[in-house]
């Protein structure tokens, strides 16, 4: 996630609002200096990424734990029916 940012632009902004023009520029320079601003922050891109990827697991955990549900029901259903069988007799 990357995006471009113009220090000077940010820099008149904060002139326009009052803030005194050699604080406004600090601040500029100090947010590219820190790479927050100009995309070399990427922590919410991870994030995204480790969000997909849970989900991920999870849609395959609920896949085979809904197997091993069916799997569990026909041993039940089996079980059941050689009871059936054995007390018929």
């Amino acid at each position: 996630m990357s995006f471009a940012f113009d220090t000077l632009a940010y820099a008149r902004k904060l002139r326009d609002a009052k803030v005194p023009p050699e604080q406004a520029e600090a601040m500029a320079d100090a947010l590219a200096a820190a790479g927050v601003a100009t995309g070399h922050d990427n922590r919410f891109g991870k994030i995204e990424t480790d969000i997909v990827a849970m989900k991920t697991d999870l849609a395959v955990i609920k896949a085979e734990l809904t197997f091993h549900r069916w799997v569990f029901l026909a041993m039940i259903g089996m079980q059941v029916a050689i009871l059936i069988k054995l007390f018929l007799k």
